[in-house]
């Protein structure tokens, strides 16, 4: 399989440069072909920092975390030079300012013959990731993602969406979730009030469980989004009435309240004994 050309200048830098962990200098070219190739495999996504939502950028880091872990990929000179291969637009520029940033700051510190200036030739993984977060997930999102997650309820949500937000804003509070019982206590606590009655009465301890009981049960009680569904029915007697008049008074008549029978009374001829005849109809 061939390789595209940036992957093919990144190797050729990371060989002439001679960045590598001392225990593969001597197979540079084979090493960095493998983590390459493997890397690349994965599809592995951009980050161009246009997005001014700062989960986004997390999800990206946190991605390329995952990648570099699954695949083994320990050396911190090859995990920063290939992240940095990542980067376009304006999160490019921005890593080249940082990268402008040290080497100033180690041309001043030769000038003064301090040698304990980190250059950008040895970076290691941790000086990538702690610029990138306080540039593009400071502090204060974490905070402010952690107070959404403690007040996260299903409201209006179908369970699976309101399960799939509860996962993704957990891990800014982890100490919440630290165990599958907390976890599951904190996704019934957000539930509808109409499923959590019936989900809570399951106790339930584990996570994916206490997901599928819920979808179960909001099969059961209607159909998310219908506003009639998640209010209790109350059992209802339909009586048909027999009205004689239309128009206004007919209207009038259905806005009264029902009646169990309707009297239609009607007087006819004297009877012998003097009174009149009433006609009743059911």
């Amino acid at each position: 399989m061939g390789f595209s050309r940036p992957i093919m200048e990144i190797v050729a830098a990371l060989a002439e440069s001679n960045l590598l962990n001392p225990s593969f200098r001597a197979n540079t070219n084979d090493r960095a072909m493998e983590v390459m190739r493997a890397f690349y495999c994965t599809k592995p996504p951009q980050f161009d920092g246009e997005s001014s939502d700062p989960p986004v950028a997390d999800h990206w880091l946190s991605q390329i975390r995952k990648i570099f872990n699954t695949l083994k990929i320990t050396e911190d000179d090859l995990r920063v030079s290939i992240v940095a291969v990542q980067l376009t637009g304006e999160a490019n520029e921005w890593w080249e300012s940082v990268l402008g940033a040290r080497r100033d700051a180690r041309r001043v510190a030769k000038a003064v013959n301090r040698i304990d200036e980190p250059d950008v030739e040895n970076l290691i993984w941790v000086e990538f990731e702690e610029p990138f977060e306080n540039q593009y997930f400071p502090e204060t999102c974490c905070e402010q993602l952690r107070e959404q997650f403690e007040k996260q309820e299903q409201g209006n949500m179908a369970v699976s969406e309101y399960a799939t937000k509860f996962q993704s804003l957990s891990r800014f509070a982890p100490e919440l979730v630290g165990s599958e019982e907390r976890k599951c206590k904190r996704f019934e606590k957000g539930l509808h009030p109409s499923i959590k009655l019936l989900v809570v009465s399951h106790h339930i301890g584990r996570f994916s469980k206490i997901v599928e009981c819920a979808r179960s049960v909001e099969n059961l009680v209607g159909t998310q989004g219908d506003k009639e569904a998640w209010e209790p029915r109350q059992p209802t007697a339909s009586i048909s009435l027999h009205s004689e008049s239309s128009g206004s008074q007919g209207r009038k008549r259905q806005r009264e309240p029902p009646q169990s029978l309707h009297v239609q009374q009607s007087l006819g001829p004297p009877t012998s004994s003097g009174s009149h005849k009433v006609s009743v109809k059911p």
